[in-house]
């Protein structure tokens, strides 16, 4: 009989072999994440290939509005599933289940969708919203989503269907608080109010004041941030319409470091090409060029729409002394500026 193997030998062929088996484990692991990975990768998922651009109309001119979502699935694609969400509510607008081919719309948007619109592609043929005469209150951001078992994907646009300004006034008002308070009839320290109100609006308008400047022959657009408020309020018992009003106070000694510069060209559109239609002003516009000592305009528009309008108002240098003295306003419309009607309203108040 031969003797037994020493206790050393016989531990390390014991972890020799568990090495051995952990090893394949391993490997085998890996080939089968490997092939799930290679099959995960040739099988085509739900994907949305396009959605429709933003689109924007006035009130009134959209005759028939197309909310497309186009995407792509796989063949063996089960419980497929499209839906649209409008702004932030979690409830969808509408809702197509393919199997079934059921279609259901919320009560928002049933009265004005074409229920018999579809597309060609039999996969895919009620994947959009065909909306016929579309309210104001159908404004705002669709989502779609395209889920199934495999995945789900979304994508967004917009859809604005606004109401222009029914009334849109710049003024400047003499500032009170300075006028005469201690005798005194220096300028140097006094100032004066400019605002912008519109109403009758929607959807939520946005408002600017910019300062324009000439420099060397080039038109600068400046917005003035300091020293500004804007209040917008919203009247659901006025049809839903929105007011918005900007006051600014503007020092006498206002310089361009208290404003923020337009970051580009595009902030001056569409009043550059405006402004640059009179290269060579005549000796009567180089008088009131001479005149001019500082030009406004407030922007008023609508996020997502092409929808802006602008007003505008010049004034001349010591239009407060003549004030003053002749008690009457020489605030007046900057005659390169004249091809496009501004109407100006101008209330001073406290005259002594």
């Amino acid at each position: 009989m031969s003797p037994p193997p020493p206790p050393s030998t016989t531990i390390i062929n014991c972890c020799s072999g568990f090495t051995s088996t952990l090893i394949s484990f391993i490997m085998k692991f890996i080939i089968i994440i490997l092939f799930i990975i290679m099959v995960a990768s040739t099988t085509q998922a739900v994907r949305i290939n396009s959605i429709s651009r933003p689109q924007s109309f006035r009130s009134g001119t959209a005759i028939e509005v197309i909310l497309d979502c186009d995407f792509s699935i796989d063949d063996n694609d089960e419980m497929l599933v499209v839906k649209w969400f409008l702004n932030d509510d979690s409830q969808h607008i509408y809702q197509w289940i393919q199997s079934r081919d059921y279609r259901i719309y919320s009560d928002k948007i049933k009265p004005y969708v074409d229920e018999n619109f579809f597309v060609q592609d039999p996969k895919t043929r009620h994947r959009a919203i065909r909306l016929l005469n579309p309210p104001a209150i159908l404004s705002g951001k669709y989502t779609c989503s395209v889920s199934s078992l495999q995945n789900e994907e979304i994508n967004s646009t917009y859809l604005v269907i606004y109401e222009p300004a029914r009334s849109f006034e710049m003024a400047a008002i003499e500032d009170e608080e300075n006028d005469h308070h201690d005798g005194n009839d220096n300028d140097d320290d006094d100032g004066f109010n400019i605002t912008c109100t519109a109403f009758g609006i929607y959807p939520e308008p946005e408002i600017k004041l910019l300062k324009i400047k000439s420099i060397n022959e080039t038109l600068e657009s400046y917005e003035i941030e300091s020293n500004t408020t804007t209040i917008i309020s919203f009247r659901s018992m006025t049809n839903g319409f929105y007011s918005i009003t900007l006051v600014s106070h503007i020092e006498q000694n206002q310089s361009s470091t208290t404003t923020s510069m337009a970051q580009s060209n595009n902030e001056l559109n569409p009043s550059r090409a405006r402004l640059s239609l009179k290269s060579q002003p005549s000796s009567s516009s180089a008088t009131t060029m001479n005149q001019i000592a500082e030009h406004y305009e407030c922007r008023l528009s609508i996020p997502n729409t092409d929808y802006v309008e602008v007003k505008r108002l010049a004034i001349q240098d010591g239009w407060r002394t003549k004030w003053r003295s002749n008690a009457a306003s020489t605030l007046s419309s900057f005659s390169s500026w004249s091809i496009i009607p501004t109407i100006i309203f101008i209330l001073f108040s406290g005259m002594s």
